[in-house]
């Protein structure tokens, strides 16, 4: 009687803790908004926070950046925060032009470089100054070797032949595809990608032509008996099959696809631990790209060891600035150290991603605008008239050094419209204060550049809102309300004495962190100088050879591929001779 009386007793406690810890753990796993913040009510009781919203809206549009900054002009609030999932902290969205540049500019000791990024980072370059945060000890001695590579002289003289060079071969490939294709739309964004990889493989390694992936494919359609071409019957275009990839290149685009697909992984640690653990292949393309890069550092070191100090890529820069370093630290210099490879692989990964997202949208913004297209190249005709009186095509130095107000403003209106990366991470280093609200330390902050105030209509903030650094700068001029949205070059130029300039302060615009403007203080966008002159090259060469026709229909889509960068979906080119 006694036994059967403990026993209840006993089940009785051991579901009474049980409950009672179930019921802690979901309190605990509860979101915890931040006050004063804005945010969904409905998320705020769901232990997955705003993760069901979120999953929902990419399963029906494919994108997420979208329903980030749709919570800003929701609650009508610069600051808004959504909820990750259990446990986690909130993460916050600032949709302010003028309190991001503050952030980004001037408070650096309060907001670094996210933890997430430093996490994805680490899985394949965890020795390059991006995975790193500016007080490690690391970080200083990084960017003092690589800063030269991003020097004028290193991007006229080395990086702007390589990339002039492989500009001219993706001429050669369209102009091939364009008479294939008799006039009709072909699929151009792999296109693009693969000259932005050759472009930088070439500026990184010099990589002979024999591993350009862009000659690659005209030789491959120049040899065939037919060209090898797809029909698209659902838009009326044209796809072109392609030869596989050569093995050091197929190497190094499967390890940037990789690290691609970490940057935008929830949960990037626990994924690569995984993939590392049943991914074979994965496993051996890590060790190859380092075998890659080592061979052409031993090929740079023979070249030095001749006495020969060109400096054909950054490669070479690279093994001379280590051997200058050592010799004023009185050390042997280490070429073959993980600081010099995760470098320069991360020279390439910034080298190429970017870029080519930002000409895909210039050249699908200039097809659908054709009168800003014969602007443009009445432009280009203009300044390279001696181009013109010769018969010829400018040179690269002509076009690195050439200041052409209204190239300037395409390419930053492209970038502003197009939006190849609409949202800056930063982490919370120490509690601190946003727009009045205490923020925690590890707290994420999303800086975005594609909501109220960049493409729609700002929201109002106080200034006793604002901090004081924010406010002792000089306010960036805002844009006209009247089609913010659309696409118009013209809104970054100004007349002084009569003549056209460039204006990089017209308005608010954060990509490439601040444009023109510079990177924002030791943080800033490394390759920023290297995506503007290859894009200054590539548009001004395909401008001066082809005309982009007008498509129609589901080409003329401005729908979204999200990734590394926001890739247009759909970017297809009709071509003419010009």
């Amino acid at each position: 009687m006694e036994s059967s009386m403990e026993f209840p007793l006993a089940a009785t406690l051991i579901i009474t803790v049980a409950a009672t810890l179930a019921y802690l753990g979901y309190q605990l796993a509860l979101p915890k908004p931040i006050p004063g913040i804005p945010y969904d009510e409905s998320a705020a009781k769901h232990v997955f926070g705003s993760l069901p919203g979120m999953i929902s809206h990419i399963k029906e549009h494919g994108v997420v950046m979208p329903w980030l900054t749709q919570h800003n002009s929701k609650h009508q609030a610069p600051l808004v925060q959504f909820f990750g999932g259990p446990f986690a902290k909130p993460t916050l969205v600032l949709c302010d032009f003028q309190e991001s540049q503050d952030v980004l500019f001037r408070r650096t000791k309060e907001f670094d470089r996210a933890g997430r990024t430093l996490e994805a980072m680490a899985g394949v370059i965890p020795n390059h100054h991006i995975a790193m945060r500016s007080d490690d000890a690391r970080f200083k001695g990084n960017k003092e070797l690589v800063r030269d590579l991003m020097s004028p002289s290193f991007l006229h003289e080395v990086s702007a032949v390589h990339i002039y060079s492989k500009s001219l071969a993706l001429i050669d490939l369209w102009s091939v595809k364009a008479k294939a294709t008799g006039g009709r739309p072909f699929e151009a964004r792999q296109d693009i990608f693969d000259a932005a990889m050759d472009m930088v493989n070439a500026a990184a390694f010099a990589f002979e032509d024999g591993l350009s992936i862009t000659k690659r494919n005209l030789n491959y359609i120049v040899s065939a008996e037919k060209p090898p071409t797809i029909v698209n019957a659902n838009h009326d275009a044209l796809d072109f099959s392609r030869p596989p990839l050569v093995s050091e290149v197929a190497v190094l685009q499967a390890v940037a696809k990789f690290l691609g697909e970490q940057t935008i992984s929830p949960a990037p640690k626990y994924i690569r631990w995984y993939k590392m653990l049943t991914d074979a292949k994965l496993r051996r393309n890590l060790v190859s790209k380092d075998d890659i890069i080592k061979s052409r550092i031993q090929k740079s070191l023979k070249r030095l060891e001749a006495g020969d100090k060109t400096q054909f890529s950054a490669t070479d820069y690279l093994i001379q600035r280590e051997h200058s370093v050592a010799r004023k630290e009185n050390r042997s210099p280490d070429f073959y150290s993980r600081r010099n490879i995760d470098e320069l692989f991360g020279y390439i990964i910034g080298g190429h991603e970017t870029t080519s997202a930002a000409i895909s949208w210039t050249i699908k913004l200039l097809s659908d605008h054709p009168q800003v297209q014969e602007e443009l190249r009445k432009s280009l005709k203009t300044s390279f008239a001696a181009a013109i009186s010769e018969s010829r095509l400018p040179t690269a130095k002509e076009i690195a050094k050439s200041q052409i107000p209204y190239l300037d403003a395409v390419i930053e209106e492209s970038l502003r419209v197009g939006r190849p990366t609409p949202m800056v991470a930063r982490e919370s280093m120490v509690d601190t204060v946003l727009l009045g609200h205490h923020i925690p330390k590890g707290v994420t902050l999303l800086l975005s550049n594609a909501g109220p105030g960049f493409i729609s209509k700002p929201l109002q903030i106080s200034d006793s809102a604002r901090s004081e650094s924010s406010k002792m700068k000089q306010r960036v001029c805002e844009w006209d309300l009247e089609g913010m949205d659309l696409f118009k070059p013209e809104r970054w130029l100004k007349e002084e004495d009569g003549v056209q300039t460039f204006d990089s302060q017209a308005g608010p615009f954060l990509a490439f962190s601040l444009g023109h403007r510079g990177c924002f203080g030791h943080r800033g966008c490394f390759g920023r100088r290297l995506a503007y002159l290859e894009m200054r090259l590539v548009l001004t060469l395909l401008l001066w050879n082809f005309r982009f026709g007008k498509l129609e229909g589901k080409l003329a889509s401005y729908d979204t591929e999200e990734g590394v960068t926001a890739m247009p979906k759909f970017c297809y080119v009709g071509l003419q001779a010009v």
